[in-house]
């Protein structure tokens, strides 16, 4: 959880300080990292379905498949290899990539079918 927190923090930080980058590229980067995202966790979801794991496996491999290191290349770029171009792709995805992802959770526990964990 921590470093869920941690990610999300970078990924703040550096959208202020990109938000006019941001605005003036949302239509063409925007949209592409979107329809990446929307793909990542759609397939990731059919694929699980396609094999009739249980709910459970579904929603892991939802989330393993949609959930990509975004965040990871934010700093690579930003940070170690300072070429603010190649961050702006990797922003957009990770910012689109954990809204689709609060709202992925959101449609999960609305649907419940939740399985109980046995730990004996």
């Amino acid at each position: 959880m921590t470093i869920s927190i941690f990610l999300f923090l970078i990924i703040i930080a550096l959208t202020l300080k990109n938000k006019e980058v941001i605005i003036d590229n949302f239509e063409t980067v925007g949209l592409a990292s979107l329809l990446l995202v929307v793909l990542s966790f759609l397939s990731g979801f059919l694929i699980a379905k396609l094999f009739k794991v249980t709910a459970a496996q579904v929603r892991t491999i939802t989330f393993e498949v949609g959930l990509q290191n975004g965040t990871l290349a934010l700093l690579i770029t930003a940070s170690i290899i300072k070429i603010p171009a190649m961050t702006l792709a990797a922003l957009f995805y990770s910012l689109l990539m954990f809204v689709a992802g609060f709202i992925v959770i959101f449609l999960f526990n609305k649907g419940g079918s939740k399985e109980e964990v046995s730990t004996k």
